[in-house]
Parts: structure tokens; C-alpha cells; sequence
């Protein structure tokens, strides 16, 4: 009978590794459908290793030791073993298939089985540009599947510097913080609470606050006010686009408003800032 072992006992999880420093060749990606029950059909990794990150609850077997996953799990079937599958209700996964490497050198290490929670929301990013990136028509070596790869190299290294257990809590938090950082950059007009900011990067709002000012010696929402200002500075100097448009393009469409902002943080206002571009 197989003995179904619940997300808590981490430690029961076998290991798979990955050289370092090799980027993987994909052989499909995208998100898929899956609709199995009382793992009826048998999957073979024969000569790819396989990741997913669910959408559903579901048990998953892996050469026989079944777990169970819910959404925002990941797994990694490796090369070699049989997997199976049963949902209560069909749904979707993300999945990336890639050739084995057996390069010389460190490898990174990673359970088949990891729970993300908030921090799904990279992985499914990283996921995305891969599945973007790859198209089955090209060769291995186009610059697009290369892409695609490194896109995926990203997220296992991203795995393993923030999901196992060796790592430590301030290296786990260091990652955080800075894609916190590249998730304000991002949309300058989606406006991000710290609530919100801290939900998708995986901490607390008062321990996510501490430590953004702590790396970046500046609040939240002053971060992202002077990175909006930054980033109107370089549409004012290397560009013909109205003062009016740049400060809706940065997410301060009140022209009084981003007037005001810009002096704060340029020291001049915008139509001096670009005339000093201009001469």
C-alpha cells in the first residue's frame, strides 16, 4: 500500500539536482489541462525531467510514494520514474519538460516536492516567459529556446536559494525583498499596498516594511516614488513625449500632482529638467 505523506514532513521528501551551470533544453512548456482520477494513467520521465506548479488539490505518486499537493505546489518528476495522478475535480497545471545533464561541477539541490504559497506568483512568471520563449519548431541551439531555458535555469536557482532548508532565512528574505523591488519597477500604474506587495513575495507586511528599508534605506512607497520619478526623468531627457503624457505613463496622471512629486525628488520641475536634456 502506498503511504501518502502530507506537505509537513519535508524531510521525508528524496532530493533530485541540477549542474549549476548548465542551462536546460526544454522539450515543452506551457499550461496544460489534467482531468486524471484514481491514477488510472501512468506517466513516464524516460529521457526528460519534468516540473509543475498546480492549480488543484490532487495526490500525486511518484515511483509509488504518493503525496499530496494543492495549489501553488510544485514538483519535479526526474528522469527515469513513473508518475500518476488523481483529482477530485479537473484543472490545470503549468509544466515544463527538459533534457537530464550530467555536467561536471556544483549542482543545486531541490525536494520533488515544494510548497510555495505566496511565492507562486514568481514561479508562475518564470513558467510563463519559458512557455513564451519556446516554440517546438525551433532548433535546440535558436536564441529562443536558449531564452527559454535561461528562463527556467532562473527559477530552479530561485528554488534553491529560497525553498530548502539549508538555506538561510535572511538569504530567503534577501530574495524577497528584491523582487518586491522588481514587482514595484514593474507596472508603474498598478498601485501596490504593502499588504498586497507582502502577499506576493511571501512575508509579513511589518517584517517585508523592516527589511525594504533596511536593504534600500528608504520606505516602500518612497522607493517607488522616486523609481516613477527616475523613470520620467529618462522619458523627459531621451524623448518628445508631453510632460502631460510622461506623468501618466509613470502613475501620477494628475499634471499638478506629478509637478509637484518631480520638484520634491529632481529638485527642478519637469519642463526644466527637460530643457537641461535639450542644451
Amino acid at each position: 500500500m502506498n503511504s501518502l505523506i502530507d506537505l509537513g514532513s519535508r524531510a521525508s521528501y528524496p532530493a533530485w539536482s541540477w549542474p549549476l551551470r548548465t542551462v536546460p533544453r526544454l522539450h515543452a512548456a506551457g499550461r496544460f489541462p489534467l482531468a486524471d482520477r484514481d491514477f488510472r494513467h501512468r506517466y513516464w520521465q524516460t529521457a526528460n525531467t519534468a516540473i509543475h506548479l498546480y492549480d488543484y488539490h490532487a495526490r500525486w505518486r511518484l515511483d509509488g510514494q504518493e503525496f499530496a499537493i494543492a495549489p501553488d505546489d510544485l514538483t519535479i518528476s526526474p528522469g527515469g520514474c513513473e508518475t500518476s495522478y488523481h483529482l477530485e475535480s479537473p484543472g490545470h497545471h503549468w509544466c515544463v519538460h527538459f533534457m537530464p545533464e550530467s555536467a561536471a561541477g556544483v549542482r543545486l539541490e531541490l525536494p520533488v516536492v515544494l510548497h510555495l504559497g505566496a511565492r507562486a506568483a514568481y514561479a508562475r512568471e518564470r513558467f510563463a516567459r519559458a512557455a513564451v520563449l519556446f516554440d517546438r519548431a525551433q532548433p535546440l541551439d535558436h536564441p529562443r529556446q536558449v531564452a527559454a531555458g535561461a528562463a527556467l535555469q532562473e527559477l530552479l536557482c530561485w528554488l534553491a536559494s529560497t525553498s530548502t532548508e539549508s538555506a538561510p532565512a535572511v538569504v530567503r528574505s534577501d530574495f524577497a525583498v528584491e523582487h518586491a523591488a522588481e514587482l514595484l519597477r514593474g507596472d508603474f500604474t498598478r498601485e501596490w499596498t504593502v499588504a498586497g506587495l507582502a502577499q506576493a513575495v511571501g512575508l509579513s507586511a511589518n517584517y517585508l516594511a523592516a527589511r525594504f528599508r533596511q536593504r534600500f534605506a528608504m520606505t516602500i512607497a518612497h522607493y517607488r516614488l522616486v523609481q516613477r520619478i527616475h523613470d520620467a526623468r529618462r522619458l523627459l531627457s531621451g524623448s518628445d513625449v508631453p510632460v502631460g503624457e510622461v506623468a501618466r505613463r509613470v502613475g501620477i496622471p494628475d499634471p499638478h500632482h506629478f509637478n509637484k512629486l518631480f520638484r520634491r525628488i529632481a529638485g527642478v520641475p519637469p519642463s526644466a529638467a527637460r530643457k537641461k536634456a535639450e542644451f
